[in-house]
């Protein structure tokens, strides 16, 4: 039995073998659509949410304002003011961003109006912001900002942040 075996073991060897090797972009490809593809399934799982009516409204959206450096006349000349502003919902009063004492981001409404001072040429940044709206009947009308820590949240599940996880 032994001499069969050995044989069979030396005989193998003069036929080649053909081994298949699977390619690295090919695996990631499908493992990039088999990610997809559960998180579709999982969207379809899910439990879907209520149906919105018509009386149900948003209140919130997500809007950009311009942020300004402002500049007030004094004596013969134009002082700039420290701070960034953006101007209000009134489309008259410039609100400051500020920090308060726990770190957080927020806006406070300030002295400063388009008949009392004056910004730069251009806006020094824009910046998102939840835009507070209520319904005209006609055309949402803006009613006031609220300033979101860190620009507002991010999606964490998702086949991005699997490959790039968020540290924290």
């Amino acid at each position: 039995m032994d001499a069969k075996r050995r044989r069979l073991v030396v005989g193998s060897m003069s036929v080649p073998l053909a081994l298949t090797v699977r390619q690295g972009g090919a695996t990631a490809k499908s493992s990039a659509a088999l990610c997809l593809y559960r998180d579709a399934q999982r969207g379809e799982n899910s439990p879907k949410p209520k149906p919105i009516l018509p009386s149900d409204t948003d209140d919130w959206m997500r809007g950009q304002v311009d942020v300004h450096e402002l500049y007030v006349y004094s004596g013969s000349s134009w002082k700039k003011q420290s701070g960034q502003y953006y101007l209000g919902t009134d489309n008259t009063t410039y609100w400051q961003l500020t920090t308060d004492s726990s770190g957080n981001e927020t806006a406070v409404k300030s002295s400063y109006t388009k008949n009392n001072c004056r910004t730069g040429s251009s806006p020094i940044g824009k910046r998102q912001m939840l835009v507070y709206v209520q319904d005209s009947g006609t055309e949402p009308i803006k009613v006031g900002y609220g300033v979101e820590k860190n620009y507002g949240g991010t999606i964490t599940s998702s086949c991005w942040t699997s490959l790039k996880p968020i540290k924290s």
